[in-house]
């Protein structure tokens, strides 16, 4: 009669115990975890130099402009000379705290270097796990044996019902 409670008690945990079990193939990991990924767009529409250095001088070759006074024929008259002129190349420095960028020009003008610091937010979520309700572990009490109640120490498979 004992072994058939007993037997009926280790089956109804089994059962309840399975309750919880997730479907076949689904990860538990991949339950608990939420990723979204946002994209902010910040627009610098007339960004302002904060430093500016010469960092070397370029030779251009430019045309000289047409004369005011025109031809007969309508167009302007233009001169077919040009001139030499020293050009110094200016970097300069743009920035605040969400980025730095390094500009240099005038002739053929462009980015030396740019850096982004765009702020990062770790998020950590802790999975809750269910208690453990199966344990194995040292008893003490009181056990039915032939010769009636008796004290018992020993080694037993307990169910807990309340966690606490």
């Amino acid at each position: 009669m004992i072994f058939a409670i007993m037997a009926a008690c280790f089956a109804g945990g089994m059962l309840y115990g399975r309750r919880d079990a997730m479907p076949p193939g689904v990860d538990a990991a991949s339950v608990s975890e939420t990723r979204a990924t946002y994209y902010d767009t910040i627009p610098y529409y007339v960004p302002v130099a904060r430093d500016s250095i010469v960092v070397r001088y370029e030779r251009a070759t430019v045309a000289q402009a047409p004369e005011a006074g025109s031809s007969a024929g309508g167009e302007p008259r233009c001169s077919r000379d040009s001139a030499d002129v020293l050009l110094p190349v200016v970097q300069r420095h743009y920035g605040d705290s969400t980025y730095e960028a390094w500009v240099s020009g005038p002739i053929d003008p462009r980015l030396d270097s740019l850096r982004v610091y765009a702020p990062t937010t770790i998020v950590i979520q802790k999975e809750r796990k269910p208690p453990k309700r199966w344990h194995i572990g040292p008893t003490i009490g009181y056990g039915y044996t032939p010769q009636g109640l008796q004290p018992y120490v020993g080694i037993s498979i307990t169910y807990s019902i309340i966690s606490f």
